[in-house]
């Protein structure tokens, strides 16, 4: 396989991953609303539709960066964004996070309001408060180093849990 196709494979998987991990927080949002928990509600990117329309094929383009992927509101009246990040490698990049989402958390932490990193990392889920996100001088983030500064997630039937770290802590 030539590089270029290596790397068109690599894109289009780590894209469908992504787009499978978003599906499985989307699942889990709507059972946690149905109990009155939680809501979790996804921030679609911004554009603009420049052609197209009844009949044939929509074309838009990106107008800016999203910012973060999710909005979230806890039963308990706290609020905020969470921005969700899923990988296959041994580590996450600091830098995973992009410059409108970093500032997006950092307002969130600012105002005193939640600022979530959710990371899934070869399977296993860890929640992080932004404002520990940047801590230490390497430039990533291993399975150990992630939960130091956050929570490994307990995963019960493939369903991670989000519950008991913002409820069961001050997060």
């Amino acid at each position: 396989m030539t590089t270029s196709r290596a790397r068109k494979l690599a894109g289009s998987m780590a894209k469908a991953n992504g787009q499978s991990f978003e599906a499985q927080l989307e699942l889990l949002a709507a059972a946690y609303a149905r109990h009155g928990l939680l809501e979790l509600c996804k921030r679609y990117e911004p554009y603009k539709r420049v052609s197209g329309g009844a009949g044939s094929v929509f074309k838009a383009v990106y107008t800016s960066k999203s910012g973060c992927d999710f909005e979230i509101w806890l039963s308990d009246g706290r609020a905020g964004h969470l921005e969700a990040k899923s990988r296959e490698a041994e580590r996450i990049s600091k830098d995973a996070l992009d410059e409108v989402q970093q500032a997006q958390l950092q307002r969130r932490v600012d105002w005193g309001q939640l600022a979530l990193v959710l990371v899934r990392l070869q399977g296993i889920w860890y929640m992080i408060h932004y404002s520990r996100w940047n801590e230490g001088d390497r430039q990533s983030h291993n399975h150990k180093q992630l939960e130091e500064i956050g929570y490994k997630l307990k995963v019960v039937d493939n369903i991670p849990d989000l519950l008991t770290p913002l409820f069961g802590t001050d997060i």
